[in-house]
């Protein structure tokens, strides 16, 4: 009777180790095949509507940059605000680039996700989808070092996804600040004269797929056993 409780412990631990190691062989195979013919079938989709989806030449209802706060000083930033409105015939995405450049002691910061562009210029590019929110608004904080009267000049660009041959632009608007008294953002601003960028961290976390995660828990599965398996104690 001993000796047959010692072999159902030995068995069963046999077993447990055997579906777990199959596991992690044969899972990862499975995903592995799984997200292949998914990436297959998205590249097709991504191939199919790039080929077939020919827009002509957009018009926007709307593509204005304005400067609601002109004045600059230590208690408050100039700001500048855009909107942009699809045409209603329009029948494609739509992407809109707008490009400012400031001179000498002059930043834009804050407002809509500005990316450095050059030396004294920043970028921030969107796309308008018409079968979703045909408006579209950004913003943006300006800040001068230097006083006296200082100029942003911006450029918009737009044209339909996928087709940037096609490219449209709008006479560079020109935006004037009275700078009163010098104010600067705290840490680097996204565009400056020198074109420096924002010191922000950035930390690119790898993406937890399902084959990742079956490895994981079979990881885990085998120290599990190794860790328990000394534990058990098998008398005969």
């Amino acid at each position: 009777m001993q000796m047959r409780a010692i072999n159902s412990k030995a068995s069963t631990l046999v077993v447990l180790a055997v579906v777990l190691v199959g596991g992690a062989i044969g899972l990862p195979l499975v995903a592995g095949t799984a997200a292949a013919q998914e990436n297959t079938t998205q590249n097709n989709t991504t191939e199919d509507s790039t080929t077939t989806q020919e827009c002509e030449l957009p018009e926007m209802d709307r593509a204005r940059l304005y400067a609601p706060t002109k004045t600059i000083n230590t208690d408050q930033a100039g700001t500048i605000e855009g909107a942009f409105e699809l045409d209603p015939q329009v029948d494609c995405p739509v992407v809109v680039d707008v490009t400012m450049s400031v001179p000498s002691g002059m930043s834009i910061s804050g407002g809509t996700a500005w990316q450095a562009a050059g030396a004294g210029s920043v970028a921030t590019e969107f796309a308008m989808d018409p079968e979703g929110a045909r408006l579209k608004g950004l913003s943006a904080d300006v800040y001068s070092s230097e006083t006296g009267t200082r100029t942003v000049d911006a450029q918009i660009e737009y044209w339909p996804e996928g087709q940037p041959e096609l490219s449209q632009s709008i006479d560079t608007t020109r935006l004037s600040f009275q700078v009163e008294e010098p104010n600067t953002p705290e840490g680097d601003a996204a565009g400056s004269s020198d074109g420096s960028g924002p010191a922000l961290p950035i930390v690119d976390l790898p993406e937890l797929t399902p084959i990742r995660m079956v490895f994981i828990l079979a990881l885990v599965a085998v120290v599990g056993i190794v860790w328990v398996f000394p534990k058990i104690n098998l008398k005969n």
